[in-house]
């Protein structure tokens, strides 16, 4: 049997966050009801902070997050992340 994918790529609204050096946060862009995830992505616009982890998370729900650490004290960045979310028919 043949299947369909009908996808939707979601991006979260860009999260500016300013971190203490070495800390951490997780942002993460939601796939619609109904919808699983398939992929997903990032952007960061302050080169102290690094992305540690981008993975597809299922529960408690459907999405793409990406965890960022900062490499140096009180600095300010955005961070953008998206998810490719499908329904398999």
């Amino acid at each position: 049997a043949s299947r369909t994918w009908t996808t939707t790529r979601r991006e979260r609204r860009p999260s500016v966050q300013t971190l203490a050096k070495d800390a951490q946060i997780t942002v993460g862009s939601n796939c619609p009801s109904g919808k699983s995830v398939f992929g997903g992505g990032f952007q960061v616009t302050n080169p102290n902070f690094v992305v540690v982890a981008s993975v597809p998370e299922t529960s408690p729900q459907q999405r793409w997050a990406a965890t960022v650490r900062s490499l140096a004290n009180n600095q300010t960045g955005t961070i953008t992340v998206r998810a490719i979310c499908a329904i398999v028919q």
